[in-house]
């Protein structure tokens, strides 16, 4: 495998990196607590995220293994000097709309010919474990009739971030199988999506977390380049009431997710080259756009109690947007699911999706 390289400066500042673990309706979140002065070595929580990034739950349904990795509750994280971060990493009120301003030219699907079996590959956390989005989306492909047989897999963990899935890779497991070209056993996936943890692609341009970030992306698409399919960036949401652990980088929802639909965006072009594209699927655009139409009613919908994990009609949401611009599912042709949502809901949510889609443009 040939590993593109992404260099940068790093800037040394204070954040708080929450462990994105178990599933959707667990309020306490395991935390890593980095310090000003925080040189890689051992800090508070971080065998909490070790021990939840160890559990592969990918084909569990015992819930019991996503619980556990969110049951800890650690100490207040140190707060975030906004006058040590970049002028850009101080974004807050209305400016911060101005930087979720589309800069990236999708294309209008981005599998062009799946043939008669669609594949799809989920790596990330517990955004993808909640409400198991990768069935959500399986089921609403299925009910198009388009393909013979839909196959959707994930490889997710508690808190997981694509850097622990890239290592993972590396030394063999079951992702490092999956994306192995001279695996003739692997599935032939159309297209892997990555999703990284809730909080780092918004950190600031610089911080060691960002540039392991970017790398982890540049390498695991490397991989999936091999194996001739396409990577895509799924684009997270901002936590409800911004981020807690982090209020001058995160002090509210907007400025979350106005910096985390940048730094997906500056991640793609990073890792992209002059003749291929790493995508961005840009769910999180769309949760905005059901936050600007109704900011009380269908936006709290989509969370779960700790206002970070989606409840299912935010993850119904989800999966409407990924199919969209994976194979230009049109939002008509979303439909229910057995779990929901009504149906006065889902033609709300049907023309959130319609906002952001590239086929619109």
């Amino acid at each position: 495998m040939i590993s593109r390289t992404l260099v940068g400066a790093c800037l040394i500042f204070s954040v708080c990196i929450g462990c994105d673990g178990g599933d959707s309706n667990s309020a306490t979140d395991a935390g890593l607590d980095v310090s000003p002065s925080y040189d890689g070595g051992q800090v508070d929580g971080s065998s909490v995220l070790d021990a939840a990034a160890s559990i592969d739950v990918s084909n569990t349904t015992d819930t019991s293994l996503r619980d556990s990795s969110r049951s800890a509750q650690d100490s207040s994280p140190p707060a975030v000097d906004a006058g040590s971060l970049p002028p850009d990493a101080r974004i807050t009120g209305p400016d911060a709309a101005t930087v979720d301003a589309a800069s990236l030219v999708m294309p209008r699907e981005i599998i062009e010919d799946a043939g008669e079996e669609l594949a799809l590959l989920f790596v990330g956390n517990s955004y993808v474990n909640s409400n198991n989005l990768q069935n959500i989306v399986c089921d609403l492909a299925r009910q198009t009739e388009r393909w013979a047989s839909v196959r959707c897999e994930r490889v997710t963990a508690g808190g997981k971030r694509l850097n622990q899935h890239e290592s993972d890779a590396a030394a063999g497991q079951r992702l490092g199988q999956w994306l192995d070209p001279n695996n003739a056993d692997r599935p032939q996936w159309d297209a892997v999506i990555l999703q990284e943890q809730s909080q780092i692609p918004g950190f600031p341009e610089g911080n060691a977390e960002l540039l392991a970030s970017r790398q982890a992306v540049a390498d695991l698409d490397a991989r999936v380049a091999a194996i001739g399919a396409q990577t895509a960036l799924m684009m997270t949401w901002g936590r409800r009431d911004g981020d807690n652990r982090n209020p001058q980088l995160y002090p509210d929802y907007l400025t979350m997710q106005s910096r985390l639909a940048a730094g997906y965006e500056a991640a793609a072009n990073a890792a992209s080259t002059s003749d291929r594209t790493v995508h961005v699927i840009p769910v999180g655009r769309a949760w905005q756009q059901t936050w600007m139409r109704d900011p009380e009613g269908d936006f709290r919908a989509l969370y779960s109690g700790d206002g970070s994990h989606p409840a299912f009609p935010g993850s119904w949401l989800s999966a409407a947007v990924l199919l969209n611009h994976l194979v230009s599912l049109s939002p008509d042709d979303a439909s229910p699911t057995n779990r929901g949502p009504e149906m006065d809901q889902l033609l709300r949510l049907r023309e959130d999706v319609r906002a952001v889609s590239p086929q619109a443009e």
